[in-house]
C-alpha cells in the first residue's frame, strides 16, 4: 500500500500545483508536496525499516488531501478576478532607522545573556555542576519535553526581565529577515545591523535547542524571496538561477538542521541516513502503526485537550485549567519499527486529531489549517501583487509556510499558530511596522514634500 499511497498523494500534487496557478508557495501544493517527500523517503528506506502501510492509512491521508484541496480551490474561486496580477510592479525599498535596528541587537544580547545563565543554574540544579554549552542545551531540551514534572518541581525559569526582552528579540528579527530579502532581491542591498541581528536570533535559536525554528527562518526567506521575485509575473519562466539559488538554500537549512544536532547533544549515536529517517519518513509509519492498533480515541478530561496543547498550557500556567494535563511523554511515546529499530516518537499531525477525536475528526481539523493558510495566502498575494513593500500578510504567511511543510512530522500548526505567541507576533509585528515602517514612509515623504515646498519659495 506504501507505493498506492505515493501515487496518490503525487496526483494530490500535480492537480494542487494545477489548479492553483502553478504557484509553489501556494497552501494545497505546500501541504501536499511535504506529504509526498516524507513518503519518499519511507520507500527509500521501506526494507530496512520494514515499513508497511495499511489502507486505513492511506484512506486518512487522503481524506486530508481532500479536504485541503476543497477548502484551497474554494478561495482560489472566491478570490478568482479580485486579484489583478501585474506583470511589471514598481517595488520600494524598505527602510527601516539603524538606530530602532540596534535596539533590537541590544534586546537580543541582553536575552542571549539571561537564558545562557539560566541554562547554566538549570543544569546545576539537575547535575551538581555548570557544564559546557551542549550540555546545558540538551538539559534543557530533555527537562522541557521528556521530564516536565521534575522541571516543574524545580521551579527555575528564565524570569520576567527575559521573557520582556524575548517579547522583541523573538519577534523583531523575524521582520528583519523579510525586509533584508525583499531589499536585496529587489535592490541588492543588505542592511548591516539587520544581517547582525538575524545571525544573532539564530544562534538565540540555537541556545534554546529549538532546531526547527532555524528551518522557519530559512522558510521564510525563500518564500518571501519567491513572493516578491514572481508572483507579479503573469506567465512565469523558469527562472533557473534563482530556483538553483532557493534549492541550495533549503539544502544548506537541511546540512544546518542535522549538524546542530551535535552541538544539542541529540544525535544518539545514529548513522545520518538513519537520522534523517526518523526525522522525514518515520512519522508516516509510526502514524500507521498506531493506526493498527485499533483503539484510536482516547480518554482525555478537556476538548481537543492533545490536539490543543499549547493553548491548553498557556492557561494551566495561569491557573485556569482544573485539570492535570497529560505529560507529552505520555502523549507521544518513543517507538520502534517492526523489526526493532528506533523511530522516534512523532506521528504527524493526524495522529493528534485521531487520538483526540476519531476518523471524524480528521475533516475538521485539517479543514481549520486549510481555512487559516488560504485566507493569509489569498491576502499576500492581493498585497504583494498591488505593489506593497511590506506586506504584513505575507509576513504571517510565510512564518506559517513550516507548520503546513512540517504536518507530515507533527501537529506543528496547532503547536505554533493557535497558540497566545502567534497573537503576540501579530499585534508586536503589527506595531512594529507601523511605528517604523509605515510612519517612517510617511516622515519620509512629508519631508520630501517640505523640501520642495521650501526650494519653490526660496
Amino acid at each position: 500500500m506504501l507505493n498506492i499511497l505515493v501515487l496518490a498523494t503525487f496526483v494530490f500534487v500535480i492537480v494542487n500545483f494545477i489548479l492553483f496557478d502553478q504557484d509553489l508557495s501556494s497552501p494545497g501544493f505546500l501541504f501536499s508536496f511535504a506529504f509526498l517527500a516524507f513518503e519518499i523517503v519511507c520507500v527509500i528506506n521501506a526494507q530496512r525499516f520494514a515499513i508497511t502501510i495499511e489502507p486505513e492509512t492511506v484512506l486518512v491521508l487522503g481524506a486530508g488531501f481532500l479536504v485541503f484541496t476543497c477548502v484551497s480551490l474554494y478561495f482560489h474561486c472566491l478570490k478568482r478576478g479580485r486579484i489583478d496580477i501585474k506583470r511589471d510592479i514598481e517595488s520600494h525599498e524598505i527602510e527601516i532607522s539603524n538606530i530602532v535596528t540596534i535596539g533590537v541587537i541590544l534586546f537580543q544580547i541582553a536575552s542571549f545573556i539571561l537564558f545562557l545563565s539560566y541554562l547554566e543554574k538549570l543544569h546545576m540544579a539537575c547535575n551538581g555542576y555548570p557544564g559546557t554549552i551542549p550540555e546545558q542545551i540538551n538539559n534543557y531540551n530533555e527537562m522541557i519535553k521528556f521530564n516536565p514534572e521534575d522541571f516543574e518541581y524545580l521551579k527555575l525559569q528564565p524570569g520576567t526581565l527575559y521573557n520582556r526582552c524575548n517579547l522583541i528579540s523573538g519577534i523583531v528579527p523575524y521582520i528583519f529577515i523579510y525586509v533584508t530579502v525583499h531589499n536585496f532581491v529587489n535592490f541588492r542591498k543588505v542592511n548591516v545591523f539587520q544581517l547582525i541581528s538575524i545571525v544573532l536570533f539564530a544562534c538565540h535559536i540555537v541556545l534554546t535547542g529549538g532546531r526547527s525554528n532555524l528551518m522557519r527562518l530559512i522558510v521564510l526567506a525563500v518564500v518571501v524571496a519567491y513572493a516578491v521575485k514572481f508572483r507579479s509575473v503573469i506567465r512565469r519562466k523558469s527562472g533557473i538561477k534563482f530556483y538553483m539559488i532557493m534549492l541550495i538554500v533549503m539544502l544548506a537549512g537541511g546540512f544546518l538542521f542535522f549538524a546542530t544536532l551535535g552541538l544539542m547533544g541529540r544525535d544518539g549515536g545514529r548513522t545520518p541516513s538513519d537520522l534523517f529517517y526518523i526525522y522525514f519518513g518515520a512519522p508516516i509509519d509510526n502514524l500507521d502503526n498506531y493506526i493498527t492498533q485499533g483503539r484510536i480515541i482516547q480518554d482525555s478530561n478537556l476538548f481537543g485537550e492533545r490536539t490543543l496543547r499549547a493553548l491548553y498550557t498557556y492557561f494551566a500556567d495561569k491557573g485556569l485549567v482544573p485539570y492535570r494535563l497529560q505529560p507529552l511523554t505520555e502523549i507521544i511515546p518513543f517507538v520502534k519499527s517492526s523489526n526493532g529499530l528506533g523511530q522516534g516518537n512523532v506521528r504527524t499531525m493526524y495522529y493528534f486529531f485521531l487520538i483526540d477525536f476519531g476518523y471524524w475528526g480528521v475533516i475538521p481539523c485539517t479543514a481549520v489549517i486549510a481555512l487559516i493558510s488560504n485566507a493569509l495566502y489569498y491576502r499576500s498575494l492581493k498585497s504583494v501583487t498591488s505593489g506593497t513593500s511590506f506586506s504584513f500578510s505575507l509576513f504571517l504567511y510565510a512564518y506559517m509556510v513550516t507548520d503546513i511543510t512540517m504536518s507530515p512530522f507533527s501537529n506543528r500548526f496547532y503547536e505554533n499558530i493557535i497558540t497566545t505567541w502567534f497573537a503576540k507576533i501579530i499585534v508586536i509585528g503589527f506595531v512594529f511596522k507601523f511605528l517604523f515602517i509605515d510612519r517612517a514612509v510617511d516622515l519620509n515623504h512629508m519631508q520630501i514634500s517640505l523640501t520642495r515646498k521650501c526650494e519653490k519659495h526660496g
